[in-house]
């Protein structure tokens, strides 16, 4: 029972799906960024869901683009961008490791934030019609699970790195966890990993590869920008990180198509 409400806590924090409707405690947010991935792994079955109803209905390209972009917003409710732009307007202003971490804390938005969105979305809408141009199945399933790995590798960085702040939300999500908890989201890491690479080895390895690398560095330049990381930083990892699978899932696509 406690899992349960773990994992329905899990939904309740970090999406918008319904989930029963009961008194929360903090036993159960205890553990539920374990549970981060099972919301990835929801996004990215209902995006290949929607995908296989596109073979049954002639949507043009575009619209199909704008539906399965719009799959992880209206399941988040944008929960993660907010970070991705508080995370770009500190970066960009070079300024203090303090006065950065003030910044994010600042609700408003910069210039830099919506220019870094627009890179952002202009990256993702070729990529992404690259990946549906394609028309094969595996690439679209390697994309939807994703959602996935991002999630699993969000939450294990998050255990593993120091915390930036320690009265921040992060902090008080991960205080009570332990090694277990790590090696849990790592191992759902790998096995997401396996299954894209099973998948289709050109796309899935490079989607295998390319998060592995982005995990890293994203890790150091939290680390040395912030001296740890936040709950911004952890949206701007789930944000950059999914654009950074969908590109080289496209980018795959397009090395094996010249061979």
């Amino acid at each position: 029972m406690k899992l349960l409400r773990a994992l329905a806590a899990s939904f309740s924090l970090y999406s918008r799906f319904p989930t029963p409707r009961f008194q929360w405690t903090e036993d159960d947010f205890r553990r539920c960024l374990v549970f981060l991935p099972c919301v990835g792994l929801a996004i990215g079955a209902i995006i290949l869901g929607v995908a296989a109803l596109f073979n049954v209905v002639e949507i043009p390209l575009i619209g199909r683009m704008t539906i399965l972009s719009a799959i992880p917003l209206l399941a988040t409710g944008g929960f993660h961008v907010d970070g991705f732009l508080d995370v770009q307007d500190a970066l960009r202003s070079y300024r203090s490791r303090d006065e950065k971490l003030a910044i994010m804390k600042d609700p408003r938005v910069g210039a830099f934030a919506i220019v870094s969105l627009l890179t952002y979305a202009l990256i993702w809408t070729a990529s992404l019609s690259v990946a549906l141009d394609a028309g094969r199945f595996s690439d679209v399933a390697i994309f939807a699970l994703s959602f996935f790995v991002v999630r699993a590798l969000c939450g294990a960085t998050s255990l593993r790195l120091p915390k930036a702040r320690q009265d921040g939300m992060l902090e008080r999500e991960t205080k009570d966890a332990g090694d277990s908890d790590f090696w849990l989201l790592a191992g759902q890491a790998l096995v997401g990993a396996a299954a894209a690479i099973a998948l289709d080895v050109w796309a899935g390895t490079s989607c295998v590869l390319a998060l592995a690398v982005f995990t890293a560095l994203h890790g150091r330049l939290c680390l040395r920008e912030f001296g740890g990381v936040t709950g911004d930083t952890a949206g701007h990892f789930v944000v950059a990180a999914e654009n950074v699978a969908l590109t080289s899932i496209a980018l795959a696509i397009l090395i094996r198509g010249a061979l």
